[in-house]
């Protein structure tokens, strides 16, 4: 139940990336110094489905930026309607 090997590891890999987001994250860092090809194999499968990793880091301040944006958006809305 618990286990991954490199034969199951699609099916691990997507299982965990949507059910343990924060944890599959962390997976994948330390994916990336023990086994490099696991890292690129899940990134492949992120990229055909369309995944984004919540907790990357990349994505994290993509989602920031988009907040800022949408803020500022609606605060001269306000204004213009003042």
């Amino acid at each position: 139940q618990n286990f991954c090997s490199q034969r199951n590891f699609d099916e691990v890999w997507i299982k965990t990336r949507s059910g343990r987001k924060k944890m599959a994250y962390k997976w994948l860092c330390k994916l990336e110094k023990e086994y490099p090809h696991l890292t690129r194999r899940a990134r492949e499968l992120n990229e055909r489905d369309d995944f984004v990793m919540k907790y990357d880091p990349k994505e994290v301040a993509k989602r920031e930026e988009q907040e800022k944006e949408r803020k500022r958006a609606k605060k001269e809305a306000k204004m213009k309607s003042a």
